[in-house]
C-alpha cells in the first residue's frame, strides 16, 4: 500500500487561517505571523480502515460501574426517595415521642385511692389518729402491710410519690 496524503483545499485552509486570526487577535502591523499547514498523522498513514463496522457505530465504553451509571441516570428519583425516607423517619420519631409522653402522663394519673389490704386483714378506711392496737391489727398484720407498701413503692415510684402527696395534702387541711 502506498502512502496517501490528503491535501486540504486552499479555501478550507484560508477559512481556518481567518478563524484563528480572528480568535487570537492577529495583527500584521505588529509583525504577527500565522502559518496554517496540513500534516498527516503517522498512525493514519499506516492504518488500514476497519472492516465490517460502520465508522460511527462504535459504542463508547462505560465510564464506571453499572450501579454508578444507574445512580447517575436516576439521580433525581433517588434523591427524592432519600428525602422522603428522611422525612418519614422524622415524622415517626415525633409520633413516638408524643406517644411516650402520653403513656407517661396516663401512668402518672392512675393513682389508687387506697392500697389494697393484705390477705386476711380488714380493709382500711380513711386515716385515723388512733393507734394500730385499737383498730385490731396484730404485729404480723402490720409487718405484712409494711412489706406490701415497700414492694409497691419499689415497683412504681410515680404512684408512691402521688400517694405521699395525697397523704401530705390530707394532713395539712
Amino acid at each position: 500500500m502506498g502512502r496517501r496524503r490528503r491535501q486540504e483545499a486552499p479555501e478550507t485552509l484560508k477559512t481556518i487561517r481567518d478563524l484563528v486570526a480572528g480568535v487570537t487577535g492577529f495583527s500584521a502591523e505588529r509583525g504577527d505571523q500565522l502559518i496554517v499547514e496540513t500534516l498527516p498523522f503517522e498512525s493514519s498513514l499506516n492504518a488500514e480502515p476497519p472492516s465490517g463496522a460502520p465508522s460511527g457505530a462504535v459504542k463508547p465504553s462505560p465510564k464506571g460501574p453499572a450501579w454508578l451509571e444507574f445512580a447517575t441516570r436516576y439521580r433525581y428519583f433517588l434523591a427524592g426517595g432519600a428525602l422522603g425516607l428522611v422525612l418519614l423517619a422524622v415524622v415517626a420519631a415525633v409520633m413516638l415521642r408524643r406517644a411516650a409522653r402520653r403513656r407517661r402522663s396516663a401512668r402518672g394519673a392512675e393513682v389508687p385511692e387506697e392500697l389494697p389490704a393484705p390477705f386476711g386483714a380488714p380493709q382500711l378506711g380513711p386515716p385515723v389518729a388512733e393507734s394500730p392496737a385499737r383498730i385490731g391489727y396484730t404485729e404480723e398484720d402490720r409487718d405484712e402491710l409494711a412489706e406490701r407498701v415497700r414492694e409497691l413503692a419499689k415497683r412504681d415510684l410515680a404512684v408512691t410519690a402521688n400517694v405521699l402527696r395525697m397523704w401530705l395534702g390530707q394532713t395539712e387541711s
